[in-house]
């Protein structure tokens, strides 16, 4: 029973030891100086997304609907006097709602 012990022991050491080695190599590959440019690139790009749907609400030429369309993932908005409706549609057909009351957004 205590060779089983120690063979299983060793063999767990082992396999934890290639299992941190993989997430250690996943880790330097995600902080690269390219990895992180992009990572960047793509927050300000979802930022400016972002902005331009809150233009289409409350800019100048406010929308009452409209629809964006994301890597696949379907964003549809519809405004009415008191409240934003924000109906994502992702990838696999999973569907989320959010329903904003616009009368409680004051600044």
């Amino acid at each position: 029973q205590t060779i089983e012990n120690t063979e299983f022991s060793r063999k767990k050491a082992i396999d934890d030891a290639k299992l941190q080695a993989a997430k250690d190599a996943a880790a330097a590959a995600n902080n690269t100086n390219l990895q992180k440019f992009l990572n960047n690139f793509e927050s300000r790009v979802y930022a400016q997304l972002s902005t331009q749907l809150i233009n289409n609400l409350f800019g100048e030429n406010p929308q009452n609907s409209g629809t964006v369309t994301i890597e696949g993932n379907t964003i549809v908005y519809t405004k009415t006097a008191d409240t934003i409706s924000l109906t994502v549609t992702g990838q696999n057909g999973n569907v989320t709602t959010v329903d904003i009351p616009i009368g409680t957004l004051k600044f």
